[in-house]
């Protein structure tokens, strides 16, 4: 479905979020961060980027939509590791999400993008902090 040129183009994209992350890492009290995990760093800071983009390409959506991306991409991550694997890491992530989630949200790391289930009635997936009641 990708041409040559559009996989170039998001692997040139890969690489300069990977030198711009492996740069915020070195310079945070990060230091010492395991060479797979500056590579996760990068990669997720690459595809929110990206979903970000393909998200609000699909508005309007609902909860539906949502819950529907996490597991297809959950699973698509999943699904690269060996078959043996696969009901084991299921069960890991679905421990984790949770807090993992809490932990993105609060840290700011979240995606930032907007949900609506109409025309014209989309509103941020979640409020600044000016906004918070």
């Amino acid at each position: 479905m990708m041409t040559n040129d559009e996989k170039e183009a998001v692997g040139a994209f890969f690489e300069r979020v990977k030198v711009e992350t492996d740069r915020r890492l070195a310079a945070s009290k990060q230091r010492g961060v395991p060479p797979q995990m500056a590579k996760v760093a990068a990669a997720q800071n690459a595809l929110r980027g990206c979903m970000e983009v393909v998200f609000d390409h699909c508005l309007p959506y609902d909860q539906l939509f949502v819950m529907e991306m996490a597991i297809r991409l959950a699973s698509y991550a999943i699904s690269s590791a060996p078959i043996e694997a696969h009901k084991k890491m299921c069960e890991l992530v679905a421990e984790a999400l949770p807090g993992a989630l809490e932990r993105r949200v609060r840290e700011g790391i979240a995606m930032h993008t907007q949900w609506g289930t109409g025309p014209g009635d989309a509103s941020p997936n979640i409020p600044s902090k000016g906004d918070i009641q």
